[in-house]
């Protein structure tokens, strides 16, 4: 979780920029992270985990939308 032990202030801004720094590198990025909002922000795909196993895979609004398992 990169921007877990940041102060408000900056995590918010580093959240502001990562987007955009994603996009011009023009590759993929995998990011993880345990907050729902975050994933919601950066996220094109997203990735569910539960003891270890990818419980679903696919864009990050319909992972939202349509879990397969709630407790991820």
């Amino acid at each position: 979780e990169p921007l877990a032990n940041l102060d408000y202030k900056l995590r918010e801004e580093l959240r502001a920029e990562l987007p955009k720094i994603f996009a011009a590198a023009g590759t993929i990025f995998v990011y993880a992270t345990t907050e729902p909002h975050e994933a919601l922000l950066l996220g094109g795909n997203t990735a569910t985990l539960s003891e270890g196993r990818v419980t679903q895979f696919g864009p990050t609004i319909e992972v939202f939308r349509k879990p397969v398992d709630l407790v991820t």
